[in-house]
């Protein structure tokens, strides 16, 4: 196998997934450039192990799954912890308040109902594939989305009635 095949797999798994990897590792760091920094690493390591790969059964959650880790690495680096940006412009903060909000209530969702919604909604993956992989019945996913949708709803609304009202008082 010759490096020129390698680089095949890799342009392709890059047009298939690379929206995906951005994304998951975008949701981590809420930072464009630290952000292309896991999208590159993600890719290098894959072509690195491209050919252990090419067997892999599932690529997409592989390339997942090293783009959380470096994202996360990339969070908990000692230079992230010491250099901090003092103030963040007005529309950067209020673009991320919104996701924010939404991405701390699905935290607070139950842990199976958190499961589903992570891999369905940020990382992409259909009702189907998340049965296949958490061993659960198709129908038993497709309820806890179901509910981890009301759960949100409830609380989306219960906490834009909270701001509405706490503006009249």
């Amino acid at each position: 196998m010759t490096d020129q095949h390698d680089n095949t797999h890799i342009n392709q798994w890059m047009l298939d997934y690379g929206k995906l990897v951005y994304s998951v590792a975008f949701k981590i760091l809420k930072n464009p450039q630290d952000t292309e920094d896991v999208f590159q690493n993600t890719f290098i390591k894959a072509h690195f192990r491209c050919r252990k790969l090419q067997d892999h059964k599932n690529i997409k959650a592989w390339l997942c799954r090293v783009a959380t880790n470096e994202a996360l690495n990339k969070l908990s680096s000692s230079w992230k912890k010491k250099v901090t940006l003092c103030t963040v412009p007005m529309e950067i903060a209020s673009t991320q308040a919104e996701g924010d909000t939404i991405l701390e209530l699905v935290k607070k969702l139950p842990v199976n109902y958190r499961k589903c919604i992570w891999l369905y909604y940020y990382v992409g993956y259909k009702s189907q594939e998340i049965a296949e992989m958490t061993g659960v019945s198709h129908a038993t996913i497709r309820t806890r989305l179901k509910r981890a949708r009301n759960i949100l709803k409830m609380d989306i609304q219960d906490n834009e009635w909270s701001e509405k009202h706490e503006y009249q008082r």
